[in-house]
């Protein structure tokens, strides 16, 4: 018996991942959903990571540092999302 706490695929995901391993069956008498099935597998679930990287940029770029380079906030939003956390000992080698 499968454990239970182990996520399953809905049935959804199921069909979709089913006609991908397919493709060379279903793909010559329905491109498009194929073509569908590709794309919403591959999209992501949530918008959380876009949403993080716009909070992190206006932590940095606040009203007394909006004449930075590019190159510079790069570099800044690279550290703030990448980089070790604050609290951790990496934290102080990096300061």
């Amino acid at each position: 018996m499968p454990d239970p706490s182990v996520l399953q695929n809905t049935p959804l995901e199921w069909t979709l991942q089913r006609l991908l391993r397919m493709k060379s069956e279903f793909g010559y008498f329905f491109p498009k959903l194929v073509t569908l099935a590709e794309i919403s597998l591959s999209a992501p679930v949530t918008n959380a990571w876009p949403e993080r990287g716009a909070s992190a940029l206006k932590r940095l770029k606040t009203r007394f540092r909006n004449r930075l380079h590019s190159d510079l906030v790069n570099a800044l939003m690279q550290i703030t999302l990448n980089g070790p956390p604050v609290q951790s000992p990496k934290a102080e080698e990096v300061i």
